[in-house]
C-alpha cells in the first residue's frame, strides 16, 4: 500500500450559521481563541430556508462583528443559498428598509440581486471584492451544478462583473 501524496496545502474552513450567538464565546471558543492555528476561513452561511441575514453591519448576524473577532476580512467568505428570493428582499431581508435598498435593481435575476446585495455589503464595510473571501453558494443537490441557472449567473455576475 503506498502513501498518499498530498501537493497543495489543505485548507480547513469552519461553516457556520452567520448569527454571531455565542459562537465565538461558546462551545467553538477554543477554535476562536487560537482561530490562525485551527481553520483557514469561515464560510458564514447567511440564509434560512426562506430568508437571507446579509448586512454589513447588524450586531447579531453583520459582518462586521465576524471581522471585529477574525480581525482578518479575507478569512471571511459569505454564502449564498440557490433557494433565496434575493431578488425580493422586501419578503426575504428581515431587515428590509426602503432607504436600505433604495438602488436595488428592479425585475432583477435572483443571482444578479445577490450579487447586487453582496456589492452592496462589500461598500457597506468600505472594502473591495479581494478583501473578503470569494463567496460560496449552496445547493440541496450537487449533481446539478452544471445546470443551475443561478450557480451559473452568480459566477458570471461575480467573475465578469456584467
Amino acid at each position: 500500500m503506498s502513501a498518499i501524496k498530498i501537493t497543495s496545502p489543505i485548507q480547513v474552513y469552519l461553516t457556520l450559521l452567520g448569527s454571531i450567538g455565542r459562537r465565538p464565546k461558546g462551545p467553538l471558543k477554543p477554535i476562536f481563541d487560537n482561530f490562525d492555528a485551527c481553520a483557514d476561513g469561515v464560510r458564514l452561511m447567511m440564509y434560512s430556508n426562506v430568508q437571507f441575514y446579509i448586512d454589513a453591519n447588524n450586531p447579531g448576524w453583520g459582518i462586521k462583528p465576524w471581522m471585529d473577532i477574525l480581525k482578518d476580512p479575507s478569512k471571511i467568505s459569505i454564502g449564498f443559498y440557490d433557494k433565496i428570493a434575493y431578488e425580493t428582499p422586501q419578503s426575504s431581508d428581515p431587515d428590509y428598509s426602503t432607504t436600505k435598498y433604495k438602488d436595488f435593481p428592479q425585475n432583477s435575476t435572483r443571482a444578479k440581486a445577490a450579487i447586487w446585495i453582496y456589492e452592496k455589503v462589500l461598500s457597506d464595510l468600505g472594502l473591495a471584492p479581494k478583501q473578503l473571501d470569494k463567496p460560496f453558494i449552496w445547493v440541496d443537490d450537487p449533481t446539478t451544478l452544471g445546470q443551475n441557472q443561478f450557480v451559473e449567473e452568480f459566477n458570471k455576475y461575480l467573475n465578469n462583473g456584467e
